[in-house]
């Protein structure tokens, strides 16, 4: 290890006696940091840890993801293992207890989001705020110029299991000896331990909250409570840094790093990113919002745009929001547009009160944006304000444009019905943005005379600006292409041993990649040769769709069998017999999906490696990739069909 490393590591293991910087009376009237007359002096040496593990439950073969997350049963899922350890002193006195979980990431892939949100709390908000849906760092915080934070994390992080530490609290008398360093060491020295492939640990900065702290709130006033959480988050974050922990962009988890390599380790703690709060996606109950709105309006209704003084003025008891920034939140967009036609009327918008920002840092073009409003968005845009707001950044870090994308992303993933209520993943649900997103996305970008597939491409979030219909993207494209030749290759090769009565690997394979055709068909299939070869002739079709750069719509897949000579015509034969196009686009989907290098078991790579890596690793890589649900839905109906 180099010098300067070493002074930088060093920096991070400060004695437990140094906390962060803040008054005397800030210490000294908080029970969580007061040395305490009756403290009692212990030798860390002494002290032993009593283990209780609850490893997952064995994994059923026949058990899905699915499964999985309908599973009530808590820490007994086959992903999940749960680490809970006391310390005791040499009299056997608890004096700290620890708690965490590991989470077998590669486990749940698939469905990574949804698994994550019900095995606690923390993982929960780990899952939302620090991964995508399938448990990938999200990119704003690899490559955000201001989400990134310290930008040491990158796709590292989306590999190995990990240790989430939810826990670690010290008896009041036996604080500030060094207990709670020994504890996190503890935690992590165990779950490496017990899963050889844990590459990070993740803690969250409210990580000190415990059931004393929230008791100690319960008779504090709100400006007490409000001083007391910032006091408590800088004490668990000064400790986490002390323990090597590094922030994950402009997030509130903090992560620690098994490769001693890894860049975070050069990070001094006091180089290390401040969190800023950031707006958040504002998920209210429907009833209360209806009366916010209404509410809203009265207000408006009451105030008079054509006032020079009343039209860019705060509101009365707020801090935050203005008279026009409040209109573009909760006006409809016609309402909105005329609210900023009226403004203009009386102060020009060269006039510096229309930069004016609200308490998060939002212009009125960014409010306009993020809530869908295309014709307030291209009023403001025909403008001269336009030039001046579309490149302006709030609090985010966000333009309008990246404030918009932001909170379609979040609806495009999860759906929550009010606060407090269960999360709904519905990326395989998505059907694209609504018209007056999409509207607002196409005059952000300045595309508003973009040909039909670029408009596609923006629908349905295409970031590599080649998806097929703006759905299907290049590597997903080559991946379904490459599986539907594989299983076309693999039932065509087994013709000889249906003739010569030796088929049982046929019949092993017909079984395996013939599961969706109806069950009289499938039985009849054993006996007729024609019907077979219809239906392994199927996949080269559907093979021809993809490398034609079609999606292989069932309407798309009809179109080039009736463009192609059979002779005998086996495959049109099997349709007439009852069979549908959908039950060779089902296994090709499941296919590309079990062998997927994210969602899957990242066998996709190995498997084209000597033949089409060079290709694959070429393709531009796309926010739709890996979202093979509302492709399969497209094509062949999913689920739903069947």
């Amino acid at each position: 290890m180099s010098p300067e490393k070493k002074r930088k590591a060093s920096e991070s293991i400060h004695s437990d006696d140094e906390v962060p910087a803040c008054s005397a009376t800030e210490i000294h009237s908080q029970p969580l940091l007061s040395t305490s007359p009756t403290s009692q002096h212990i030798e860390l040496s002494k002290i032993t840890i009593e283990w209780d593990i609850i490893y997952p439950r064995p994994h059923d073969d026949d058990e899905t993801e699915d499964d999985n997350i309908n599973d009530s049963s808590e820490f007994e899922v086959p992903w999940s293992t749960r680490i809970w350890g006391i310390a005791r002193n040499e009299d056997r006195v608890e004096v700290g207890q620890m708690y965490g979980r590991l989470i077998q990431r590669c486990n749940i892939r698939r469905t990574f989001s949804e698994n994550m949100t019900i095995t606690s709390q923390d993982a929960t908000t780990l899952a939302l705020e620090v991964f995508d849906r399938h448990g990938r760092l999200k990119d704003d915080l690899k490559n955000h110029k201001h989400k990134k934070g310290s930008g040491v994390w990158r796709e590292e992080v989306d590999l190995g299991s990990f240790l989430i530490v939810e826990e670690i609290s010290v008896q009041q008398q036996w604080r500030r000896q060094g207990i709670g360093s020994k504890l996190g060491n503890e935690i992590w020295h165990k779950a490496q331990a017990l899963m050889p492939d844990v590459s990070f640990a993740f803690a969250s900065q409210t990580q000190l909250v415990t059931e004393e702290v929230d008791e100690r709130r319960q008779d504090m006033a709100k400006s007490e409570i409000k001083a007391d959480i910032d006091l408590t988050e800088r004490i668990s974050i000064a400790f986490l840094r002390r323990q090597g922990y590094r922030r994950i962009g402009n997030t509130t988890w903090l992560a620690l790093a098994a490769d001693a390599e890894h860049p975070s380790h050069d990070l001094a703690p006091s180089d290390d990113h401040d969190w800023l709060k950031l707006e958040e996606e504002s998920e209210e109950d429907p009833e209360d919002s209806h009366e916010q709105d209404q509410y809203g309006r009265q207000l408006l209704g009451e105030l008079d745009f054509s006032d020079k003084v009343g039209k860019l003025k705060k509101l009365e008891g707020s801090e935050e929001e203005l008279l026009l920034h409040y209109a573009m939140t909760i006006l409809n967009d016609e309402e909105g547009a005329a609210a900023l036609i009226n403004t203009s009327a009386t102060i020009p918008v060269s006039d510096s009160q229309w930069d004016t920002t609200d308490g998060r840092g939002n212009t009125v073009l960014h409010l306009a944006a993020s809530h869908s409003n295309p014709a307030s968005v291209a009023w403001i845009l025909h403008s001269t304000l336009g030039a001046r707001l579309i490149g302006k950044a709030n609090r985010n870090g966000e333009t309008p444009l990246e404030a918009l994308q932001t909170r379609l992303e979040l609806r495009r993933v999860k759906y929550q019905a009010f606060r407090g209520a269960k999360l709904h993943w519905v990326s395989d649900q998505f059907r694209g943005f609504d018209d007056d997103s999409v509207s607002c996305l196409l005059r952000l970008q300045n595309m508003q005379n973009a040909a039909d597939e670029d408009r596609a491409r923006v629908r349905f979030g295409c970031t590599c600006g080649l998806c097929i219909q703006g759905i299907m993207s290049p590597r997903m494209r080559f991946s379904l292409f490459y599986q539907a030749e594989r299983i076309h290759q693999k039932l065509d090769s087994t013709k000889v041993e249906w003739l010569h009565n030796s088929g049982d690997y046929a019949r092993r394979l017909l079984r395996s990649y013939g599961k969706h055709i109806h069950e009289n068909i499938h039985l009849s299939m054993i006996l007729n040769t024609t019907a077979r070869a219809g239906f392994i002739n199927l996949f080269s079709h559907v093979a021809t769709c993809l490398l034609s750069n079609v999606i292989p719509s069932e309407a798309a897949v009809l179109n080039i069998i009736n463009l192609t000579w059979e002779a005998p015509p086996v495959t049109r034969r099997f349709l007439d017999r009852g069979g549908d196009v959908a039950s060779a686009i089902e296994p090709v989907f499941e296919a590309a999906m079990d062998r997927d290098e994210v969602i899957g078991h990242g066998k996709l790579q190995a498997l084209v490696l000597e033949e089409f890596s060079y290709k694959l690793g070429l393709l531009k890589r796309c926010r739709n990739d890996h979202e093979y649900g509302f492709v399969r839905a497209y094509c062949a109906g999913g689920s739903e069909r069947r």
